[in-house]
């Protein structure tokens, strides 16, 4: 009961912040399209075998570079349910558009690090040519409308020097590629090499600065229009970079209350961020208030999330909900992805009933909104 009170209590603290709105808005935002992750059911079953403990990550299980199968089962639910405008759920993938090319990273001996586009990586996992087509219907029927995730969800610096210090573990599911792999000599949140931003010395900024121009002409040639919104991979940033995005045209950056910051020596410290103000870069700065995992290994079923949903309602703020690729991708299992698409239309439904006057917005359309009024 007492767990229960403060969770309550909790719920309703993160949503007194922040201009309110008169309306009901919804927004889903949903990671990692893009990025790479376990590249088929045969290498999962392969490092198993191995010994690596793959079986213990929902994400390792279940989460595979999104096909065109993927993406037509997710349009086929947002366009099937409506807003109080009459216009379709709108979804808002966080995309990254860069991963490692593998064969030209081992031509260099490890020495040099080389990125393809995701449009490439694409093509290399056979992932159907009309999946970019799908995209360009997205866009243009506002209802799956992407944003920044960064170029690649990997930590590449700290990565390449793992791979040329021999790492064996690392070296072994780079020949599968995989680059996930458990290092116990890095900070926890950054052991799988997962956050694009962790980096341990000033020296590698450069590299991260470039990854954040690269990142973002790929995003502009490949969708047609500039990122305005940007989403740090696993919650890592620095404020040596906000200038960079900032000139770079990103309007909005994800940050939580508390977010981790390199500290250039190989770990992190805390930093509070104001939410829903300007930084002196010029980015303005925002955060989630809902969650939504039905592939997480502790999920129950929709009705934390429609908690959550309400929390925000309560105090006039739109509901902007945190989900993932894993979700809704069924390349590795497919009961994986009819499991998130059945739990999506009950919260959707469930939206819809508890509160039949809500809208369903792209993440730069509420943030214009609530920053400018328009």
């Amino acid at each position: 009961m007492l767990n229960d009170f403060i969770y309550d209590i909790a719920l309703n603290l993160k949503n007194v912040i922040g201009p309110s709105l008169k309306e009901k808005y919804i927004v889903i935002e949903c990671d990692d399209w893009g990025s790479i992750r376990m590249p088929s059911l045969e290498v999962y079953n392969h490092l198993k075998n191995l010994g690596y403990p793959v079986d213990k990550s929902h994400y390792h299980r279940f989460d595979t570079i999104e096909s065109a199968d993927d993406l037509e089962a997710v349009f086929e639910i947002l366009n099937g349910i409506k807003g109080s405008d009459g216009k379709p759920v709108v979804m808002t993938p966080i995309v990254n558009t860069g991963n490692p090319d593998f064969k030209a990273i081992k031509a260099s001996n490890f020495e040099i690090y080389h990125h393809e586009a995701f449009t490439e990586t694409y093509a290399k996992y056979n992932r159907g040519s009309e999946i970019m087509k799908l995209w360009k219907d997205g866009i243009e029927g506002e209802f799956f409308v992407p944003q920044s995730h960064g170029r690649e969800h990997l930590s590449v610096q700290i990565w390449m020097e793992a791979l040329q210090k021999g790492n064996n573990a690392l070296l072994n599911a780079f020949d599968l590629g995989f680059t996930s792999v458990d290092d116990s000599n890095l900070n926890a949140l950054a052991r799988q090499f997962r956050p694009e931003f962790f980096y341990n010395s000033s020296n590698q900024l450069p590299f991260l600065e470039n990854s954040i121009s690269t990142g973002l002409e790929i995003f502009k040639k490949t969708f047609g229009y500039n990122a305005t919104v940007f989403v740090p991979s696993n919650g890592v940033f620095t404020p040596k970079l906000e200038e960079k995005l900032y000139n770079s045209g990103i309007k909005y950056i994800y940050f939580s209350y508390i977010m981790p910051v390199p500290d250039e020596k190989g770990d992190f410290y805390k930093k509070f961020y104001h939410q829903y103000k300007r930084s002196s870069s010029g980015l303005k700065y925002y955060t989630r208030n809902c969650a939504f995992e039905p592939s997480s290994y502790t999920y129950k079923n929709v009705d934390t999330t429609l908690s959550q949903i309400q929390a925000a309602f309560r105090w006039n703020k739109p509901a902007i909900i945190s989900t993932h690729r894993v979700n809704f991708v069924g390349g590795l299992q497919k009961i994986n992805r009819d499991h998130g698409i059945k739990e999506l239309i009950f919260l959707l439904k469930a939206i819809k009933k508890n509160w039949p006057d809500v809208k369903f917005i792209s993440s730069s359309n509420l943030l214009d909104l609530l920053y400018f009024g328009k």
